[in-house]
């Protein structure tokens, strides 16, 4: 798998299956590409411009770039929500 993976969702679901070719294998997460170091600094991250939606069919080995500041995945057996990050800044 990758590191820095923030978010992860199985690629298919009982009525995907029946609906596509969708493999078995396909994965969706969220991950930073170009974080360095310990991941569990205690650094708290909520919203991220450097947060991408990725997926791929072989466990990460090969992977797509399926959406530029997607952070949180959010799959129901028909759909799948991907939050956007607009900015790293909290505006209150």
């Amino acid at each position: 798998m990758a590191n820095y993976v923030f978010d992860f969702e199985w690629g298919t679901s009982e009525l995907a299956k029946e609906a596509s070719e969708i493999p078995n294998e396909r994965i969706f997460y969220t991950r930073d590409p170009v974080s360095t170091g310990h991941q569990g600094t205690g650094k708290k991250v909520n919203w991220s411009m450097d947060i991408n939606l990725y997926m791929s069919d072989d466990f990460a080995l090969t992977e797509t770039l399926v959406l530029e500041a997607g952070n949180t995945i959010v799959k129901t057996p028909q759909y799948m929500f991907i939050a956007v990050s607009h900015s790293d800044e909290l505006r209150i």
